[in-house]
């Protein structure tokens, strides 16, 4: 009995400490989003490709994509790391911000499963998606590059 009590007791421990995700290694200090966060969506497939992963902007725990656009699109998104991890994966967290309005920063939930992003693109051309991981919870918003 003290066995299978133990057993389950390490089991249990195990699971709990494998599924938190703070992209951090388990090192107790969180790395940048740069590491790990990407910007996935209808127009890569919802891959982790290299070229839409966040980078570093001259703003504090400010980090953004730039992904082309075509006009007439409706696209999908969402900013989340190579796994999909708990804890890493952001789409909206109320609906009426399902539908990004260029510019207009808007909270997430990076515990979604289904909650991903709408962008209706009016002009062909480049796009900087940002997140604010300074923000409790963070936020995102998209605008027109320069």
């Amino acid at each position: 009995m003290y066995k299978k009590i133990l057993v389950a007791a390490l089991a249990a421990s195990a699971l709990i400490s494998g599924c938190s995700s703070t992209g951090d290694g388990g090192s107790g200090a969180a790395k940048p989003l740069s590491d790990y966060f990407f910007v996935r969506g209808d127009f890569n497939g919802w891959n982790a490709d290299p070229k839409h992963k966040v980078q570093p902007t001259d703003k504090d725990s400010v980090y953004m994509a730039t992904v082309s656009l075509s006009a007439g699109d409706t696209l999908g998104f969402k900013f989340a790391d190579d796994l999909w991890s708990s804890g890493s994966n952001c789409g909206y967290n109320k609906s009426e911000d399902e539908t990004i309005v260029l510019g207009k920063p808007v909270q997430v939930n990076c515990n979604s499963s289904y909650s991903n992003f709408v962008i209706k693109v009016e002009k062909t051309g480049a796009y900087n998606f940002y997140i604010d991981d300074s923000k409790k919870p963070r936020e995102v918003w998209v605008e027109l590059a320069k």
